[in-house]
């Protein structure tokens, strides 16, 4: 289960906004956010399982992020399918424009399992689902995504999109990164969960529900806030976690080279 809430062209002073909550079995070896030594103008984690990322920039301005869509009756054509985490590095690493990479996502949509992609750039945002074939661009405003829509994940979005949105309405000048990451630590869990996917058994979905997960062997590994000024300088910070708290912290600034 992953999390995103995230603010486009709606702050006076930050056109692009963005918090996530990326949730993985604890085990899963990654590679902080980082610079990329092949591909210097990119910034973004690396998954040392597949050699992927799930979130990721370039100094350009392009920007991507990727969360799985579980529980669906989606079958990829390959066995076994590509790593959707190679759909963000082909993005970031080659010339595409939104255009021409909407048209590659639905030629090649059956080569992957199920997701939910945000893809484009800071200042134009898109949208792309692979099992229902869903595509548009995000207008200006304040939204959030996980990887379902159902109750296991109503209340997470819910509430992270309302704790953003209160922050940024008390916060119109100065917008601190770790306030965000901060935002993203909230343990309440929902009350009800009436509809929940069959695999799922009603304790392991209250668990899941809340915006941060903390579990024996899955839960929150890393915790991403990204800002973007109307000068163009990009600020992001990344806290990294284990079962047992805080693991590392990760902060870069760069300038946009458009």
């Amino acid at each position: 289960m992953c999390l995103l809430a995230f603010s486009i062209h709606n702050h006076p002073n930050y056109p692009f906004i963005l918090v996530s909550n990326r949730d993985e079995a604890y085990d899963r070896s990654a590679v902080p956010l980082h610079t990329w030594l092949n591909y210097p103008e990119v910034t973004g984690g690396l998954d040392l399982k597949e050699k992927g990322t799930w979130l990721g920039y370039t100094k350009q301005g392009k920007f991507a992020t990727l969360l799985n869509h579980p529980f669906t009756d989606w079958q990829p054509d390959l066995d076994p399918p590509r790593s959707r985490g190679h759909l963000l590095k082909d993005y970031l690493t080659h010339d595409f424009g939104p255009g021409e990479f909407e048209r590659v996502l639905k030629a090649s949509r059956r080569r992957y399992n199920s997701y939910h992609l945000l893809y484009g750039s800071f200042d134009d945002l898109h949208y792309y689902s692979n099992a229902g074939d869903k595509s548009f661009r995000y207008q200006p405003g304040l939204y959030s995504l996980a990887n379902t829509q159902d109750d296991l994940s109503r209340h997470r979005l819910d509430k992270s999109a309302c704790l953003l949105k209160n922050y940024l309405a008390s916060h119109e000048r100065d917008v601190k990164l770790k306030d965000l990451t901060q935002l993203m630590t909230d343990q309440e869990q929902a009350k009800t969960l009436p509809n929940l996917p069959p695999s799922l058994s009603p304790e392991t979905a209250k668990d899941r529900s809340s915006i941060f997960i903390k579990g024996e062997e899955f839960g929150t590994v890393a915790t991403t806030a990204l800002l973007v000024d109307q000068a163009g300088i990009i600020s992001v910070r990344e806290v990294r976690y284990d079962q047992t708290g805080v693991t590392e912290v990760t902060e870069k600034v760069q300038r946009l080279t458009r």
